[in-house]
């Protein structure tokens, strides 16, 4: 996220959002296999991008990755408000 945020300048959770949002595209677009609509199923470079195989287990990893975010960003908020760094 630290990565993202020296581009944008957007809470950390609304960051988090975008990826997971972005992460679900890509999934999506694994389980139509939209590489092989435009084409690129023989390019290695876009496979490795948009990948080649739709996995469940992927959404929920980027679920629970998203939640963990979410925790930890609370307890930080949280520990900034009783006034510790």
């Amino acid at each position: 996220m630290s990565t993202l945020k020296s581009f944008w300048n957007e809470s950390v959770n609304r960051l988090a959002l975008y990826v997971l949002a972005f992460s679900y595209a890509v999934e999506v677009s694994q389980y139509f296999k939209f590489i092989k609509v435009l084409g690129l199923q023989n390019f290695t470079v876009a496979r490795l991008i948009l990948g080649s195989s739709f996995s469940w287990s992927d959404i929920v990893a980027y679920t629970l990755g998203v939640l963990f975010i979410f925790i930890v960003e609370g307890f930080r908020t949280k520990r900034r408000g009783m006034g510790k760094t």
